[in-house]
């Protein structure tokens, strides 16, 4: 939101834009490329292919995952 705020106050004043949108995109490939290598050879999770999918009536957050978020967020923020 702060770009966008910042390109149209620049075109507003008559300056240049900030960032132009190939410049965003190098940005967006260099920063986010230690992110994407560890993905990549990241490891399986052995037998995830033989689960049964979830229920359609379970919900995505359950209370183990919120319980832990919540800690791991406290723990974190104090």
């Amino acid at each position: 939101m702060r770009m966008e705020t910042e390109s149209i106050a620049a075109i507003l004043a008559g300056l240049p834009i900030p960032l132009l949108a190939v410049q965003l995109l190098w940005l967006n490939l260099v920063t986010n490329g230690i992110q994407d290598v560890a993905l990549a050879f990241e490891g399986g999770e052995p037998g995830a292919m033989k689960r049964n999918p979830r229920r359609p009536d379970e919900t995505i957050f359950n209370s183990q995952m919120v319980w832990q978020k919540t800690v791991s967020g406290a723990t974190i923020g104090a």
